[in-house]
């Protein structure tokens, strides 16, 4: 059972870790392209200013594709690895049952038993038996409880991020409605909302990236949370297994020993 804690704590772990980081990175620091500084005309600014919202329109949908697949990718990933370490399982266990199976047969075809110590056997499988399914049916509910908390996780890491870049965008968009008006203005009004413009845009940018960068974490923390418990249920399972093994041997022993003082 040691092989399929160990499985358990890595394949199942790897269906988290995917996180999509580097897309959100660079969807925060390529949505608000910088604006073009001051000009002295006022038709050259007029369409500098019609450019640079052509500029955010396409750089926005470009980047909302990105994501979009992204996240179709790791759902997929996650879905490939919870299928790929539920039929390792299930090979460990069709495995392990083949080789009891083989073994009990064995045993019974050596004879010369007893019908005590047959009797004392066939208590002692049932136990073997028993605790064998009580395992499995403990690393099942382990490995569901950890998925059932991934599946709401993640979405609402998703709607945070989502969450940031809409009101990102949302600031980016109030500033430049004040920012295009400057062209009517003086040069010290084009450069003064220029420089108010190009503030609210940093500002923008650093605030969606803290909302994100907090939502990263709420997941990695829900996550670390889950599998902490997941793997405790597992260790508890295993060690339940092993006691209950010890105790049907010492019995299949005890009445053994017993069988044979009668003759």
């Amino acid at each position: 059972m040691n092989k399929t804690h160990t499985f358990f704590a890595a394949a199942t772990l790897a269906a988290t870790v995917l996180s999509p980081v580097a897309a959100f990175a660079q969807e925060t620091s390529t949505t608000t392209p910088v604006p073009t500084l001051y000009s002295s005309s006022s038709s050259t600014c007029d369409q500098r200013t019609a450019d640079y919202l052509i500029k955010v329109e396409k750089t926005r949908t470009d980047a909302d594709a990105k994501l979009a697949k992204l996240r179709i990718d790791q759902d997929a990933k996650i879905s490939t690895n919870e299928t790929t370490a539920d039929a390792k399982l299930q090979a460990t266990r069709t495995e392990q049952d083949a080789k009891v199976t083989a073994r009990r047969a064995t045993q019974d075809a050596k004879g010369n038993q007893s019908p005590a110590v047959k009797a004392a056997l066939q208590t002692y499988r049932a136990a073997i038996d028993s605790a064998l399914t009580a395992r499995r049916t403990a690393v099942d509910a382990a490995v569901k409880t950890y998925r059932a908390v991934q599946d709401p996780a993640l979405a609402t890491r998703r709607a945070a991020v989502d969450a940031a870049i809409a009101a990102r965008r949302s600031a980016v968009d109030s500033a430049y409605t004040t920012w295009k008006a400057r062209c009517g203005g003086t040069e010290a009004d084009r450069k003064a909302a220029n420089a108010a413009f190009s503030t609210a845009v940093s500002a923008a940018r650093k605030t969606s990236a803290t909302a994100i960068a907090s939502a990263m974490s709420a997941y990695a923390a829900s996550m670390k949370s889950a599998l902490a418990t997941r793997q405790t249920s597992v260790k508890s399972a295993q060690d339940a297994y092993k006691t209950s093994v010890k105790a049907a041997q010492d019995a299949f022993k005890a009445a053994r020993a017993a069988a044979k003082s009668t003759k």
